[in-house]
């Protein structure tokens, strides 16, 4: 592996396991719906001014009812189930438990390309 090729996954490596460690800490001072709650509501302060700018938000008011229900099973479930389990594993597990996860996805997933 070359130097650049080592320090890249090393950063990747930092990266994806720092929110993780926050989770981690997180857990240990607030409920699991608490943080899944500030998490959410942290990316909607950040993001709704963005969709309003770009008129994104008025297309989605006649999809308000599917988006919401898509965002609870994607990210809501989710992240309430890992804040829950952080609380009983390490965060380097969870960290690997959802890595793993994301690589079995894909290939479980038909190709509907084909004919």
């Amino acid at each position: 592996m070359t130097r650049r090729g080592l320090l890249l996954f090393a950063a990747m490596c930092l990266i994806w396991g720092i929110p993780y460690l926050f989770i981690r800490i997180a857990v240990g001072e607030l409920t699991p719906a608490t943080l899944v709650f500030l998490r959410t509501g942290v990316a909607a302060v950040v993001l709704l001014p963005i969709a309003i700018r770009r008129g994104g938000l008025r297309r989605l008011i006649d999809k308000s009812r599917p988006l919401i229900i898509f965002a609870m099973i994607e990210i809501g479930i989710p992240w309430l189930a890992l804040s829950t389990a952080e609380q009983h594993i390490t965060s380097s597990l969870a960290g690997l438990l959802i890595s793993g996860r994301s690589a079995r996805g894909r290939r479980d997933r038909p190709d509907l390309r084909q004919p």
